[in-house]
């Protein structure tokens, strides 16, 4: 009509059901499109009204989703950030402080302990890798879980970060990992939870980058992680 010298339409998720043909794999024919019905306005001036206010309140409304990703954004480097104080400066503000004898962890409440991780798991247990390559998979088999299915904070299925961690759900208790994920049991006086906000710390991501092995595909080698340096407040 002189407005646009041409449109397009995008056919994946309209309601075709219609005018479909073919019962096995259905499909839209060219046809069948140019036979649907359609309803517009008389008028190219109207025409031009509606798109330009479309065009005006859908661009205030881009606007707004921006602002909230932007401030999304700004909320998750806060939160980090109060995770990473509080496990490694602790709660009071003005609490005296000394070297941790850690360059890349610095500074500790003076009445905190500095120890390797390998010294605040349960007795009898090890940190230890999983299985190297898991058999065929079996309805009434264990549970398998590897790498591609952690990421920071739930199971999804996703390449997980080096030192991705958090607290196994008792769904999963017992199940086997890969080569890939390390088990780690604290002792009674350590806190799983705790252990996982540590771990999610700036200061440990940068242990991580210090250690890591590989060019095209980064690890850390097992003992890298046990003799990962870990502050301990009091229990209390």
């Amino acid at each position: 009509d002189g407005v646009n010298d041409y449109w397009v339409m995008c056919l994946e998720n309209i309601d075709v059901t219609t005018v479909v043909s073919g019962s096995a794999q259905p499909k839209l024919t060219a046809e069948a499109l140019g036979d649907l019905n359609i309803v517009y306005p008389p008028t190219i001036s109207e025409r031009k009204k509606i798109a330009n206010f479309l065009d005006h309140e859908t661009a205030k409304i881009d606007t707004l989703i921006d602002k909230q990703q932007q401030l999304i954004t700004l909320l998750k480097e806060k939160r980090q950030a109060v995770i990473s104080h509080a496990v490694t400066k602790g709660l009071t503000p003005h609490a005296p402080m000394r070297d941790s004898g850690v360059e890349w962890l610095g500074e500790v409440p003076e009445h905190w302990d500095v120890c390797r991780l390998k010294q605040t798991i349960k007795s009898g247990s090890s940190i230890s890798y999983g299985i190297v390559q898991p058999g065929e998979p079996l309805e009434e088999g264990v549970a398998f879980v590897q790498t591609t299915n952690m990421s920071k904070g739930t199971f999804d299925l996703v390449r997980a970060s080096i030192g991705a961690a958090f607290v196994v759900p008792e769904s999963l208790r017992g199940c086997n990992l890969s080569r890939g994920v390390a088990r780690i049991i604290p002792s009674e006086h350590m806190s799983s939870e705790y252990l996982v906000a540590y771990f999610g710390t700036g200061a440990v991501e940068r242990y991580w980058g210090l250690s890591k092995q590989g060019s095209t595909f980064s690890e850390v080698s097992i003992e890298t992680v046990r003799e990962l340096s870990l502050p301990v407040p009091p229990v209390e």
